[in-house]
């Protein structure tokens, strides 16, 4: 039986939503395990380089981009329950409260991993506030140009400090050096979190130039604050038909993206994460199809996973993606604790020791264990650990 339409102002779960958000949380997941030394290419074996490819076209930038989406859509949703029937009034206090429990919650975070983007998030969640008393027809152009900023900045100052291994052996005494040294190899619960500390807290527009900065990250809100606001995914059973074609059109725009940005790195060499010493004209092309390619894949994605969301032969095969989804925060601040005892020295220790064929199957093994914790969980519960603290402490 099909699960029928709900409405966000009423505060109900979507179940096609949360099908969404589980599959970006593993998306993120993996991304980020590929940190710890396994995106380096020092790793020439079959299977590993076929795991970074895999990465780099399907998963890298792809899902924190689904995952920013999907954040202003849920910022459009609380906005408007909170506000009730008196929608003349922003709900300013009520939200503020709750990016700042969420600021708190990730500086907490970002203590062990300093890869947090929930720190970022609150921050993106204040302005996105500011924003959206713009009038509407002035939010689309602005997200684009918010998306834009990474291409245009890096043309600009094309010098970025990204680290770039001209051959194999380079990288490979990286990984050597990084074992003997990095207070992530080495180094006790205490001293990781004072070396963490002495980064924050961290500015959300220091990396403008890189494709992950709070530039995209607040576009990418933007869009999906619009997504809401006009009820774009509100009823997926009546706009099926358009959602077809939507991810029909998404999808094709990815793979022509691909295709451009894979002939411009066979041919010419270009990097998105590294310095180059390619014309600016060339950076800018490439850095324009990465910018489209991910945000047209993410788009892909969103509408693939809310047209099998809405099939009932698929909802016990995608019940566990949803149910992490109701848990997405908990889920978020678990995999850290998981996969930092795992990498750093004062846990198993495999930092900067597994490459990328290894790291994936890790992901997959660590996101499987967490599926089935939260099936376990919801049984019981309504909320997750993390989720409760959030609202009791946001008073929400």
């Amino acid at each position: 039986m099909g699960h029928p339409v709900l409405n966000p102002l009423a505060g109900q779960r979507r179940f096609d939503i949360d099908v969404v958000r589980g599959v970006a949380l593993f998306g993120v997941l993996l991304v980020n395990l590929y940190s710890f030394g396994a995106d380096v290419p020092a790793w020439p074996g079959t299977l590993d380089q076929a795991a970074m490819l895999i990465k780099n076209l399907f998963f890298e930038s792809r899902f924190w981009t689904l995952f920013s989406f999907l954040f202003g859509l849920g910022c459009w949703t609380q906005m408007w329950r909170i506000a009730g029937d008196d929608r003349s009034r922003l709900p300013v206090s009520a939200l503020m409260r709750r990016y700042a429990v969420l600021y708190l919650l990730g500086g907490f975070n970002a203590l062990l991993f300093d890869g947090d983007i929930l720190m970022l998030y609150a921050q993106a969640g204040a302005m996105l506030l500011l924003l959206t008393l713009m009038p509407t027809r002035m939010l689309l152009p602005l997200a684009v140009l918010l998306l834009l900023i990474f291409p245009l900045g890096h043309a600009l100052m094309s010098e970025r400090g990204g680290d770039a291994f001209n051959h194999i052996d380079d990288a490979r005494e990286w990984l050597a050096d990084e074992r003997a040294d990095s207070v992530y190899a080495n180094g006790s619960l205490g001293s990781v979190i004072g070396y963490n500390a002495e980064e924050l807290p961290r500015n959300p527009l220091e990396d403008w130039q890189w494709p992950d900065s709070g530039f995209a990250v607040l576009g990418m809100f933007v869009l999906g604050f619009l997504a809401g606001r006009h009820e774009l995914l509100i009823n997926t059973e009546a706009n099926r038909p358009r959602l077809r074609r939507l991810r029909k059109r998404s999808g094709s725009i990815a793979i022509i993206a691909l295709l451009a940005q894979w002939w411009l790195t066979a041919t010419a060499g270009y990097m998105v994460f590294a310095d180059t010493s390619l014309p600016v004209g060339y950076v800018l092309v490439g850095d324009l199809l990465y910018v489209l390619s991910t945000v047209s894949l993410a788009a892909f994605y969103l509408f693939a996973l809310l047209l099998a969301a809405r099939k009932p032969a698929l909802e016990r095969w995608l019940r566990p993606l949803a149910n992490a989804g109701r848990l997405g925060l908990s889920v978020y601040l678990g995999q850290t604790l998981i996969f930092t005892t795992l990498f750093y020295g004062y846990g198993l220790g495999w930092v900067y020791k597994l490459g990328p064929a290894a790291v994936s199957m890790l992901a997959v093994a660590i996101f499987a264990a967490q599926l089935l914790i939260c099936s376990l969980w919801l049984r019981y519960f309504r909320h997750g650990p993390a989720e409760w603290l959030w609202r009791h402490l946001s008073g929400l």
